[in-house]
């Protein structure tokens, strides 16, 4: 594997009972174990615990950092690429779940640019049923590919827009849930 300058974890969790993010942290870990990157960003709301965790399980503390705040993976990505400009990059790896990186990639591109050195990488979520995770994703991208149709460019007026859209969103996909429309 090529190396990257940083491996972005994005957190998660939208189903009771399973912890996305520990997949995607043990993912991370193990990027830069293997010395895939030399410094991992934790982003999202469980950004903190990803860290604690990481570091717990042997991660140098200063070679991982959070970005906390975000309402979306949007703005995960935003923040993310707005930390990376500062700091000088030039190639990313992406950690996700495999029911949600091709949302990951497609947000990725509006994000960072087509020509941007980001990969998107998946890491097991082990007993789900992906057919119906991917159902679920599909329902995500369709509604992103319309409001950010003709974006072109991410910024703070995008992602608070995109913000206010996606609640509706999600509401609709925990009421599939709940109802049993669409389970795990």
């Amino acid at each position: 594997m090529e190396k990257y300058d940083y491996v972005i974890v994005l957190g998660g969790t939208h189903t009771p009972g399973y912890d996305f993010s520990k997949d995607r942290i043990d993912y991370g870990i193990s990027a830069y174990i293997a010395d895939w990157a030399g410094m991992l960003i934790a982003a999202g709301h469980q950004s903190r615990k990803m860290v604690e965790y990481a570091v717990s399980k042997g991660m140098p503390q200063d070679k991982i950092t959070s970005i906390s705040g975000s309402q979306s993976t949007l703005e995960d990505l935003y923040l993310a690429k707005k930390m990376l400009d500062k700091k000088g990059w030039a190639r990313a790896l992406i950690v996700t779940s495999d029911f949600h990186a091709p949302r990951t990639r497609f947000l990725a591109k509006k994000v960072f640019g087509e020509d941007a050195d980001v990969q998107a990488v998946a890491s097991s979520t082990g007993k789900f049923d992906l057919a119906r995770r991917l159902f679920v994703e599909k329902l995500y991208i369709t509604a992103e590919q319309l409001l950010l149709a003709g974006s072109p460019a991410i910024n703070e007026r995008t992602v608070a827009a995109y913000n206010r859209t996606e609640k509706p969103l999600d509401r609709l996909v925990k009421t599939l849930y709940k109802t049993k429309v669409i389970t795990n």
